[in-house]
């Protein structure tokens, strides 16, 4: 038996195929296949029962893959604990909203540097369901999301900050001189929404479905650059934080009743090791100011 082959099992079990395993593991379905029969002869088990269309686990092989998930999650964390020993380090994997990518994080990057230039942070822009996903399966070692938007007891969290939505339009919209307005009143304007898998999206749809109401929306888009530019040209409104419009004074930012809040944090995955690289970045950002204090 070696670590290879339990690792190839595991992942056929979690992904109930030996394709998308293969996938995963960027290894051919040979291989997979080949790792799960010795394994069978080796320990003179049978893991999976025989149908045609996925992966059933047999009772021993449940009982197998059950101990085989804690042995690697030990070998894991003795990995994690022995590069705490040396001194060469892995970088800190953060997944941040791309929203959030453009203004809060190149000065908290910067920051951090400063206090700790031996620790290596590498940034992934996802949105938040999408790098709570990859922190729960180990990708992310922390992300920063919206805490209303993920289940608690999934993860450790820190609470790092408030926030709330408003309408985004250019100078000259036919809205821009509006003190406040509701979602019924943007009903049948043109949006332009972050793609699905971000805070913004799933916060805003959810309101709106409350209300009974289908948006109008024109485009989804990753990139803040098109979004502003579709504002720009009156095609389009938007949503932004309000910690945002000071980044963005080509817009107006239109305060939307009854105010739409949002909690952000940090996130990381419950039951794994924490490096001290890990434990200084969160250290740090719990107490960044990533978010302005309320009026």
């Amino acid at each position: 038996m070696n670590l290879n082959q339990l690792e190839y099992f595991c992942t056929a079990v979690r992904c109930q195929s030996i394709t998308k395993a293969a996938n995963k593991l960027y290894v051919s379905q040979p291989a997979i296949s080949g790792a799960i029969r010795e394994l069978e002869k080796e320990f003179s088990i049978s893991l999976f029962s025989h149908t045609r269309n996925k992966l059933v686990l047999t009772d021993e092989g449940r009982r197998f893959y059950e101990r085989s998930e804690l042995l690697l999650k030990d070998v894991e964390t003795a990995k994690l604990q022995l590069c705490d020993l040396g001194s060469s380090r892995t970088p800190v994997c953060v997944g941040i909203p791309p929203i959030w990518g453009t203004t809060f994080f190149p000065d908290l990057l910067r920051d951090f540097k400063e206090k700790y230039p031996d620790i290596r942070l590498t940034f992934y822009e996802y949105g938040s369901a999408r790098a709570a996903a990859l922190v729960k399966e180990g990708e992310l070692d922390v992300a920063l999301v919206n805490l209303s938007l993920n289940d608690p007891d999934k993860f450790h969290s820190v609470f790092i900050g408030r926030d709330h939505f408003v309408a985004a339009v250019a100078p000259d919209h036919h809205l821009a001189h509006r003190d406040s307005i509701t979602l019924e009143e943007l009903a049948a304007e043109p949006l332009v929404m972050y793609n699905t898998d971000s805070v913004q999206n799933n916060s805003i749809r959810s309101r709106f479905d409350r209300i009974g109401i289908v948006p109008n929306i024109l485009a989804y888009t990753s990139q803040i650059y098109t979004m502003k530019s579709m504002i720009h040209n009156n095609t389009c409104v938007s949503f932004f934080y309000a910690s945002l419009l000071p980044n963005h004074p080509d817009l107006v930012g239109i305060p939307i009743e009854p105010r739409i809040e949002q909690k952000a944090g940090l996130i990381w995955r419950k039951e794994k090791y924490v490096t001290s690289s890990t434990e200084s970045f969160i250290s740090f950002v719990r107490d960044y100011p990533l978010f302005p204090e309320e009026p």
